[in-house]
């Protein structure tokens, strides 16, 4: 499952600085691919902002993307990572509130030597055989810019070869 791919049947949302949330409407902003990663953008408000995808989960899946890469050049702009923001990968069961599977922040305060992606996994083999939500979100320590955006690298759930994975 490539969210990439599957970006048309996400629910994009946003969070406003008192922790409301809204649909994006619209499509979502594509980004350039940045060092062999496709960059998947999620529109955030003042509070963050994700999307949710159902999502069937096979025998010894994994979730896997990249995160840390605090700025992106498309065609006509720079784009900079909202500061003071971390990645989640959080799963809803048969409907049910979300749980954070993990977390990492974006290191915008890094040397330049460390801004660079980093591997984000998640072990899903134990939701093996049902449909789930996921989310991935843009959780703000902080109030973020209005109308900023946020990324993903390459996120998908995969099996890996020869049925075993190691983080």
């Amino acid at each position: 499952f490539d969210f990439g791919d599957e970006r048309g049947h996400g629910r994009f949302w946003r969070r406003d600085r008192g922790g409301r949330v809204s649909d994006v409407p619209g499509s979502t902003p594509k980004l350039p691919g940045r060092q062999l990663r496709r960059l998947f953008a999620i529109p955030v408000g003042e509070g963050g902002g994700g999307v949710d995808f159902s999502v069937p989960i096979p025998p010894n899946a994994l979730f896997q993307a990249d995160t840390g890469l605090p700025s992106v050049v498309s065609m006509s702009r720079l784009h900079v990572h909202p500061g003071g923001a971390r990645h989640a990968l959080s799963i809803s069961l048969d409907g049910g509130p979300f749980q954070v599977l993990r977390t990492t922040r974006v290191a915008d305060r890094a040397p330049r030597s460390a801004r660079r992606w980093r591997p984000f996994f998640v072990d899903l083999s134990p939701y093996a055989g049902r449909t789930v939500t996921l989310r991935l979100e843009i959780i703000a320590d902080a109030p973020l810019p209005d109308a900023a955006i946020a990324w993903w690298g390459s996120p998908r759930v995969a099996v890996p070869s020869g049925g075993a994975w190691r983080p």
